[in-house]
């Protein structure tokens, strides 16, 4: 198959949340911000439990898979749809959950949920100390992720670098603590079906 160590642990961990009864699963360096409207107990899923990705691509098709939430039984659905989409291009040089979701939304329509739940970390990093004015692109958003990209193309110091990451995101949710009202999430999923047009050259852009 068309990937490695990690990305086989980012395909398994579907059938592990499978497994383990369903609910929610984030990626490491995801971090709360808003709560749900519904509380999000396995008995108040967003989307009545129909599998939902909350970090949407900026530009294309797809969503990242850093927060996620389903039953059981679509965790299940999940992981097969995955695979299975893995098998179709096992001829490439690479693949993962991830490219896997872009290519899924982008040509087979309404197999999972989009939710605009989770803040790019680049966009929270405006290197300026963050304002009350600032507050309404975390407004009704869960989370945000300060993934590596985030301090790649995120408007930091000059000094700060990659292995700074941890420091940076902790400094930024003290900052929002003390700028920002809490906004509810509240789910209102995104057609799926609105990026068919969009080319492959805009395919695999990373958000």
């Amino acid at each position: 198959m068309p990937f490695g160590g990690y990305d086989l642990i980012c395909f398994l961990r579907y059938l592990a949340m499978s497994m383990a009864g369903g609910g929610w699963m984030s990626d490491y360096d995801v971090f709360p911000l808003n709560p749900l409207e519904k509380g999000g107990s396995a008995a108040q899923l967003p989307n009545g439990g129909t599998f939902t990705l909350y970090e949407k691509q900026l530009v294309g098709p797809g969503a990242v898979p850093s927060l996620a939430s389903g039953r059981q039984t679509e965790w299940d659905r999940i992981a097969h749809l995955i695979y299975e989409n893995a098998l179709e291009h096992r001829e490439a040089d690479f693949w993962s959950d991830f490219y896997a979701f872009i290519d899924i939304d982008k040509n087979k329509d309404g197999l999972y949920k989009i939710e605009d739940g989770v803040l790019q970390g680049r966009r929270a990093l405006t290197g300026r100390v963050w304002q009350q004015s600032d507050c309404g692109i975390t407004e009704e958003k869960i989370a945000v992720h300060f993934a590596h990209d985030a301090i790649i193309r995120g408007q930091t110091r000059t000094d700060e670098v990659m292995s700074d990451r941890p420091r940076i995101a902790q400094s930024w949710l003290e900052m929002w603590a003390t700028k920002c009202e809490i906004v509810p999430f509240v789910d209102a999923p995104m057609e799926i079906s609105v990026f068919a047009h969009l080319t492959s050259q805009n395919a695999f852009q990373t958000s």
